[in-house]
């Protein structure tokens, strides 16, 4: 395993961390959760702007 950087502040990068295959397992875990709890684009509430981010609520909250 290589060794991390930080980025920012409680933000790490791990290059190399996954080998192609687990990246690609990742994705797939990461599409069944968005097939159960899509993304969708918040907005503000008063003036109703639409945020920049698209989210999932896919917590035990959402």
């Amino acid at each position: 395993m290589s060794q991390h950087m930080e980025v920012a502040p409680g933000c790490l990068y791990w290059p190399q961390f996954l080998d192609r295959s687990g990246q690609e397992a990742l994705v797939g875990e990461i599409n069944t959760i968005l097939a159960e709890a899509p993304l969708f684009t918040p907005r503000m509430p008063r003036t109703g702007k639409a945020f920049s981010v698209r989210m999932s609520n896919c917590g035990p909250l959402g």
